[in-house]
């Protein structure tokens, strides 16, 4: 799969749980935007890392609250 900045993807294991990217500027790189509890919202990942990556079709709604510590 090409990689395009500003796509959405998602990888998804044998147990229907998954994590959609949005991929960023760097070389094969995007941010987790969604995860089933399987790796921190924000992180980013090399997705060479990952198999079987293909276009995410659906919403994902990001909320945002401000950090009062």
């Amino acid at each position: 799969m090409k990689f395009e900045q500003g796509k959405i993807i998602k990888w998804e294991n044998k147990n229907n749980q998954e994590i959609v990217f949005l991929v960023v500027s760097k070389n094969n790189e995007g941010v987790v935007i969604h995860s089933d509890s399987l790796i921190s919202v924000g992180t980013l990942v090399d997705l060479t890392d990952y198999e079987n990556l293909r276009p995410f079709i659906g919403t994902v709604h990001l909320c945002s609250e401000p950090n009062n510590k």
